[in-house]
């Protein structure tokens, strides 16, 4: 199965700082939300995705990965309101 690149939004519930990811699904993605993998535009290093301000909000990339998936199955309409998969992370 091919997979597709979703905008992703991981917010750090602690400070509300944001990081923005593109990552695969096992679907086809609506063009609102869907992106070409790049950089990250924050702190994504050893397997987790951090908050770059508070360093608190942890979470390993095949958990997101998970929560992604979860999240798109539920259908896309949530998140093209948004423009991304937004996904909040505890600190």
């Amino acid at each position: 199965m091919r997979a597709e690149y979703v905008r992703v939004e991981v917010v750090c519930d602690r400070c509300r700082e944001a990081l923005h990811l593109c990552m695969p699904v096992p679907r086809e993605v609506p063009q609102p939300i869907g992106c070409w993998p790049g950089p990250p535009s924050g702190s994504v290093g050893d397997g987790m995705v951090r908050c770059s301000v508070c360093d608190r909000c942890m979470l390993s990339l095949s958990e997101l990965q998970g929560r992604v998936e979860d999240a798109t199955r539920r259908g896309w309409g949530e998140h093209i309101r948004h423009g991304a998969v937004v996904i909040r992370c505890a600190g």
